[in-house]
C-alpha cells in the first residue's frame, strides 16, 4: 500500500502544477522610432520645421534610405529648421532614441555626442575664443552645398567638432574624402583646438591629444580640384572623426553634397555719368587670398565705345576693376559688355546688360522695337501700339498700367553686397495724363517698391521722365512676373523706354 500511495503521490503532483496559471512574458519595449519624417518626391528642396526638443537630431536619409549625413545637436533647439533635397527622407530623432539603435549609422555618433560638421571655406580660428566660420552657409543646410573653386586652386576644408558626450577623447583626428581624381592634403588629420592659448601672437594651434567633454576642436584640409573639372558638378566629401574613449576606438562619420562654381563672385555697375564700368571682384573666401586675376573689358558690339581694360586687382578683400570708358551709348539697341576675368589658367566670361530699350510709334518698323525690354501684354489692360506710340486710347479707367520685362542678363545686384543703381527714363506724350508712377522689383522687398511718383506736365509734344532705381531685383516679382510698372493717372501715349546702368540726363558726352 505505501508502493502505490507513493505513486499515487507522484502522479498527483503535475497534475496540480499544470492547475497553475504560466508565467506571462514582459512584452519587447518597441523599437527606438524618430519624432518626425519627411519625404520628398519633387525635384526642388523642401523646407521643413518642427517644434522639437532641444537635444534633437536631425538625420538625412539618401538612395534607398540609407543614412547619409547628421545635423550636430545643440545646433538647433525650440524650432527645427531642415533642407530636404529631391529625392531624400529627413528624419528628426530625439538623442536619447537615436543613441538606443543596435545597429543605427548614427547610433555611435550619439552615444558619445560626436556630431563632425564640414564647412567649405575659411574657418577662422581664434586661441582662447572659439571657432568662426566665413559667410558661408554649412553645406547641409542648402544641399548641395556651393562652393567657389577653380582647377589647379586650393580649396580650404575645415571639419569642426565638439565632445557634446560624457567621456574623454584620447587622440583625435579626422580623414576627408574626396573623389578619386581630387587632392586632398593632408589625408589625415590632427584636431587643433581653439581654446588652448597660444604661447605667443601668431603661433599656431597645438594639436591636442585629448578632447575634454564640452571642448571644441577643429582639422584644417586643402582640397584640389583637377585641371578640367567640370564647374557645377555636384560632388560628395566624407569626413571620418576617430578617437578613442571608454577603451575603444570609436569612429563617426559625416558626408556632404558641394556643388563646384566659378572661383570669384562678380557683380557689374557705371558710373552715373556713364565714364566709368566697375568689375566688383568679391572674395567669399577673405581673409584667404586669391590672388591677382586679369579683367578684360571689350567694346560692346554695335557700339562706338572705346573701352579700357584695368590692371589686374589682387584679391583679398572685395575689389574694384574699373575700366575707362570714352563715347558711352545712347543708341535703340540693347547693350551688353563682355568682360573675361582670368585667375591662373582659369577664364570666366560673363556679358551682362547695362542698357535695354523699348520704342513704339509708326516711324519704327512693324509698330514696335523692342531690345531687351518687353513689354508684357496682361489681360485687360488698355494700352495698344498706335501710330503716336504705346497708348491707352480706349481706357475709360482713371489709372492704367503698362508692365515691362528686362533682359535676364541686365546688371543688377544685392545693395548689401554691392550698390548698383539703375536708371528708367520714359519718354511720352501726355495726352490728359497727369502723373506717372513706376513700381519694381527690388531686393529685399515681397512688395513692390516705388521709385517715384512724378508730375506729368501739360504740354504738347514729347516730354521724358526719369526714375532711380538703387536696389532693382528684376527676378519677376511684380504681379504676371513683371520686373517692373509703369501707373499712370490718365492715357498717354509712351513712345520710348529705356533702362541703362548709368544716368542719361548726365551722361558724360
Amino acid at each position: 500500500m505505501r508502493t502505490f500511495a507513493l505513486a499515487l503521490a507522484l502522479v498527483c503532483l503535475p497534475a496540480a502544477a499544470q492547475n497553475k496559471a504560466p508565467k506571462q512574458a514582459k512584452p519587447a519595449p518597441p523599437p527606438p522610432a524618430p519624432l518626425r519624417e519627411w519625404t520628398n518626391a519633387g525635384d526642388a528642396a523642401l523646407e521643413v520645421s518642427m517644434d522639437g526638443p532641444k537635444d534633437a537630431v536631425l538625420v538625412e536619409l539618401g538612395r534607398q534610405r540609407r543614412p547619409y549625413r547628421i545635423l550636430p545637436s545643440g545646433v538647433q533647439s525650440g524650432q527645427l529648421r531642415f533642407t530636404v533635397p529631391p529625392g531624400a527622407t529627413a528624419q528628426a530623432w530625439s538623442r536619447e532614441a537615436l543613441a538606443a539603435q543596435k545597429t543605427g549609422a548614427f547610433s555611435t555618433a550619439a552615444r558619445m555626442g560626436a556630431f563632425p560638421e564640414i564647412i567649405v571655406g575659411t574657418v577662422v580660428v581664434t586661441p582662447g575664443k572659439g571657432l568662426t566660420a566665413t559667410d558661408h552657409t554649412p553645406a547641409w543646410q542648402s544641399s548641395p552645398g556651393r562652393y567657389r573653386a577653380y582647377p589647379g586652386g586650393g580649396l580650404p576644408v575645415a571639419v569642426t567638432v565638439r565632445n557634446e558626450g560624457k567621456f574623454m577623447w584620447k587622440r583625435p583626428r579626422v580623414r576627408l574624402f574626396a573623389p578619386d581624381n581630387w587632392t586632398v592634403s593632408p589625408a589625415t588629420a590632427d584636431i587643433s583646438s581653439p581654446l588652448i592659448k597660444a604661447p605667443k601672437p601668431g603661433a599656431k594651434n597645438a594639436s591636442v591629444t585629448g578632447l575634454a567633454p564640452g571642448m571644441e576642436g577643429v582639422a584644417i584640409f586643402t582640397v584640389t580640384l583637377p585641371k578640367g573639372a567640370t564647374m557645377g558638378s555636384t560632388s560628395p566629401l566624407a569626413a571620418f572623426l576617430r578617437f578613442e574613449a571608454v577603451g575603444q576606438t570609436v569612429t563617426v562619420q559625416n558626408n556632404v553634397d558641394v556643388t563646384a562654381q566659378e572661383p570669384i563672385e562678380r557683380r557689374y555697375a557705371m558710373t552715373e555719368d556713364g565714364g566709368k564700368f566697375i568689375v566688383r571682384l568679391i572674395n567669399r573666401f577673405a581673409p584667404t587670398p586669391l590672388g591677382a586675376p586679369k579683367v578684360e573689358v571689350r567694346q560692346p558690339a554695335g557700339t562706338t565705345w572705346n573701352v579700357t581694360s584695368p590692371k589686374p586687382e589682387q584679391v583679398q578683400d572685395d575689389a574694384d576693376a574699373i575700366a575707362e570708358v570714352k563715347t558711352p551709348p545712347p543708341g535703340d539697341d540693347q547693350i551688353g559688355v563682355p568682360v573675361v576675368v582670368t585667375l591662373n589658367d582659369y577664364r570666366m566670361g560673363y556679358t551682362p546688360v547695362v542698357y535695354a530699350t523699348a520704342r513704339y510709334g509708326s516711324s519704327v518698323e512693324a509698330n514696335s522695337r523692342e531690345k531687351g525690354l518687353r513689354w508684357l501684354k496682361a489681360a485687360g489692360t488698355p494700352f495698344a501700339p498706335f501710330a503716336e506710340g504705346m497708348c491707352a486710347h480706349l481706357s475709360s479707367s482713371t489709372q492704367n498700367t503698362l508692365a515691362f520685362e528686362v533682359a535676364e542678363k541686365f546688371a543688377v545686384s544685392d545693395p548689401a553686397i554691392f550698390v548698383s543703381p539703375t536708371w528708367v527714363t520714359v519718354t511720352l506724350i501726355a495726352g490728359n495724363a497727369t502723373r506717372a508712377r513706376l513700381e519694381y522689383d527690388a531686393f529685399g522687398s515681397p512688395e513692390p517698391t516705388v521709385a517715384g511718383d512724378i508730375p506729368v506736365e501739360n504740354q504738347a509734344g514729347e516730354q521724358t521722365l526719369t526714375f532711380l532705381l538703387p536696389d532693382a531685383r528684376f527676378q519677376g516679382g511684380l504681379p504676371g512676373k513683371a520686373d517692373f510698372r509703369l501707373i499712370f493717372s490718365g492715357d498717354p501715349c509712351v513712345t520710348r523706354v529705356t533702362v541703362s546702368k548709368w544716368n542719361p540726363t548726365k551722361a558724360a558726352g
